[in-house]
């Protein structure tokens, strides 16, 4: 793997024994005939001795047959090119053009026939994922599948090119720019006036001119941005091209298969490197911009994908073709030549003289003896590449040739006419004697091959006629009726949360207090900045979570607070008018007691000692509504309370499957372990409406208490496998609900903090509910 010929020359030299592969499974026996007739005639036509051509004998089994109209036809076409109107060879680009005509025509045509029923492989009608068309260049790839389509033929194109340099890269680049910076304007007009996400102009300056609309829009992206965030990349691009309606959008587009497979490609190659080295929004799009911009090949991950191949004509570089097979096999460019290197040009070969070691020559004195042998090498790897393009085909082979300029240097002109011709046994007499011959003389040979071939090759001029479009079959000639389901779904079998389970929620999330109100905007006459005037809203509890889950508890200095406030609150969106607001709320956030005997305050928590934003999953086999109910009051949890619409009116559809849910702060002091969550709930604007006496009547509207008990379980278990003498009684410390707008250490341990501790009974009962059902 990876060696050049002359490494399995050598190989072969120093082997004991020898096996060559002579029986074909493959081909029908006439295009066995056809190839080795073709490869057979000429004179070392690997130009190497020492890689001599063994002819091939088909498998003796029965073949499947490839009719038109019930007949059998010559299972190898050589579409002849014929010279211009002055004698002259054809200029490479006509023959490009016509031999991408010729193909496409000839396609559409075996389609129509297909459709018809007239041209068949054995009983079936021949369709588009029958054929193959062999290409040297992805440029005249991309020639063939234009000529396709304009004739009605849908193709797909395995390419070797980078996914990077596809328009939808940049398009994809301007998008996440703008979700990375969603207060920047010029970033979000930018993203949403491309072609993925589709503002027109009109629409565009519609939106900027309605203030509230174009809100809408930063919103949006703004909360892509947190999603990102919080969740990683995937879980953001995933969202964003399912609610922007990105897949229906890119396949109501020209070549949209083709576009969506390369979205869906950069986002997978964008997750894995956000995975392999996780530096963040600003770190991933500057890898991404770098790699857009690199014109090569880092591996084979970034080569495009193919979009489809269901029922779709084949489009491949014979490179790529290696292996593989296909009943149909259309080789258009066969007759392409190769250019010498400049004067200047440095090349390479491989010394024949010193045991075929390799060589570059940068312009050495003895430049025209290595050009020569380069040039001869470089002949024998096409003519071998040849050779693998005209045996990838079942039942037929279609190729061009004809008196195209420069197809003297092609692999085809050595074993096309330097077979049966005895004084041509050197590449440079083949050339000057195919750059010299006449159309006549050109069939002749030609003719040559077809009488030794017994019928299996036919030689016809390539076709000029008009052509016709392929005509698709109606629905209601095939007769179509959708299938009755007659099996059974298993819709209790999902991904639930406290959040779905109380008001039918997405479960993905975490709680930032999304279900609390509605986002507030700031308005122009609110100029008082106390901490229960700053806005509302599920916003507000994303910016002051993430604000506390990058600080450091007990290190921050007072500046170093405000610093980090100033960043995050500017990140979303909010005005630098509330940093002393926020920084002074986490100050007596850190150094309030939570407990009334004054033993646990997070200013005394390291790093080490906590687990911000913890996410869990944990199995659960049976979760019903009436049987929730009755455990709970089995264990007098909710008694004198209404939890949301009291226990009595819980309700949800029955869950098997995992409960999943991010609990905003393990951690552990004094040897003991306590979960924390953080409410930004406005409760009033009196700091007496966040006394413990009304923040019952909060965590029984919001269903916390549900909350909190589903989040003890997950620690629970978590604290159960992660310490071999765990027990509850002594590791669990309790649970805290702590709302920021109302905490003040200067008044003690009575304002903004909700604190309980299950019972031991009711956590094990819970536990041993959600694993039994």
């Amino acid at each position: 793997r990876g060696a050049d010929v002359f490494a399995f020359l050598k190989g072969r030299s120093d082997a004991d024994y020898r096996y060559t592969l002579d029986l074909n499974w493959r081909s029908d026996p006439e295009l066995v005939r056809a190839v080795n007739t073709i490869f057979g005639a000429a004179p070392s036509p690997f130009l190497f001795p020492e890689i001599p051509f063994s002819p091939s004998t088909s498998a003796n089994k029965e073949h499947e047959v490839l009719t038109i109209g019930g007949k059998r036809e010559p299972a190898f076409h050589l579409w002849f090119i014929s010279s211009d109107e002055n004698d002259k060879p054809l200029k490479k680009g006509v023959a490009e053009r016509r031999s991408v005509e010729a193909t496409a025509a000839e396609i559409a045509h075996l389609l129509n026939l297909g459709v018809k029923g007239k041209a068949r492989i054995g009983d079936e009608p021949i369709t588009g994922g029958d054929i193959a068309v062999l290409v040297r260049t992805n440029a005249q790839g991309v020639s063939i599948r234009d000529a396709l389509s304009s004739l009605g033929v849908a193709s797909v194109q395995h390419t070797q090119g980078s996914v990077f340099v596809s328009p939808d890269a940049l398009e994809i680049e301007w998008i996440l720019r703008a979700v990375a910076n969603p207060t920047r304007d010029a970033f979000v007009r930018a993203a949403t006036s491309t072609e993925m996400l589709g503002l027109t102009g009109e629409e565009l300056y519609s939106f900027l001119e309605n203030g509230r609309r174009w809100d809408e829009i930063l919103e949006r992206f703004h909360a892509y941005h947190v999603r990102w965030k919080e969740h990683g990349f995937i879980r953001m691009f995933r969202e964003l091209l399912l609610k922007e309606g990105v897949a229906a959008r890119l396949l109501s587009l020209e070549y949209g298969e083709r576009r969506l497979t390369n979205v869906l490609h950069l986002g997978e190659l964008l997750q894995g490197e956000s995975v392999r080295k996780p530096s963040g929004m600003a770190g991933l799009i500057q890898w991404f911009s770098e790699r857009r911009q690199y014109r090569g090949f880092e591996d084979d991950e970034e080569q495009l994908r193919l979009e489809s191949d269901h029922h779709l004509v084949q489009i491949v570089t014979v490179h790529k073709s290696k292996g593989l097979e296909y009943p149909v096999v259309f080789c258009p460019f066969l007759w392409g030549g190769k250019r010498d290197p400049g004067a200047d040009e440095p090349f390479t070969f491989h010394d024949p003289t010193g045991g075929y070691r390799a060589v570059l020559d940068m312009g050495s004195e003895e430049r025209d003896r290595g050009l020569a042998q380069a040039q001869h090498e470089e002949l024998a790897e096409s003519i071998r590449l040849l050779y693998v393009a005209l045996t990838r085909a079942k039942h037929r082979c279609y190729m061009v040739w004809g008196a195209i300029k420069g197809v003297e240097t092609s692999p085809a002109a050595w074993v096309l006419h330097a077979a049966g011709t005895p004084h041509l046994r050197d590449l440079g007499t083949v050339v000057q004697y195919v750059k010299e011959l006449s159309d006549s003389r050109m069939i002749w040979d030609l003719d040559r091959l077809v009488e030794k071939s017994d019928g299996a090759i036919a030689v016809t001029p390539i076709s000029t006629a008009e052509r016709e479009r392929f005509e698709r079959p109606s629905p209601s000639d095939a007769n179509l009726a959708a299938r009755t389901f007659s099996g059974s779904l298993r819709t209790s079998w999902r991904v639930t949360s406290f959040s779905s389970l109380t008001a039918g929620d997405a479960p993905e999330s975490p709680d930032h207090d999304a279900t609390a109100l509605a986002l507030d905007y700031e308005t122009p006459g609110r100029v008082e900045s106390s901490i229960f005037s700053f806005p509302r809203g599920a916003l507000t509890g994303t910016c002051w979570h993430t604000l506390l889950e990058r600080l450091d508890f007990g290190e921050e200095s007072r500046a170093a607070i405000e610093a980090l406030v100033e960043r995050t609150l500017l990140e979303y969106g909010f005005k630098a008018r509330w940093i002393v607001t926020v920084a002074d709320m986490v100050d007596r956030a850190m150094n309030a007691w939570l407990d009334a005997a004054r033993t646990v305050r997070l200013k005394d928590l390291s790093r080490r000692r906590r687990l911000d934003e913890l996410e869990f999953y944990y199995p659960v086999e049976g979760l019903n509504p009436k049987s929730l109910r009755h455990l709970l009051k089995e264990h007098g949890f909710g008694a004198g309370q209404t939890l949301r619409h009291d226990i009595d009116d819980l309700s949800f559809a029955p869950v098997r499957g995992f409960m999943k849910g991010y609990i905003d702060l393990v951690f552990e002091t004094n040897e003991r372990f306590y979960l924390l969550d953080y409410k930004s709930n406005w409760l009033g604007s009196a700091i007496t409406s966040y006394h413990q006496d009304q923040l019952p009547e909060v965590m029984q509207r919001e269903s916390y208490y549900l909350q909190y008990l589903i989040y003890t379980v997950a620690v629970h278990r978590y604290l159960r496998s992660r310490l071999p003498s765990y027990r509850y009684d002594t590791h669990f410390g309790g649970v805290y609900y702590v709302f920021l707008r109302g905490i003040d250490p200067a008044l003690g341990t009575d304002f903004g903090i909700f604190r309980d501790r299950p019972s031991n009974d009711l956590v094990e009962a819970m536990d041993r509910y959600l694993q039994i059902g």
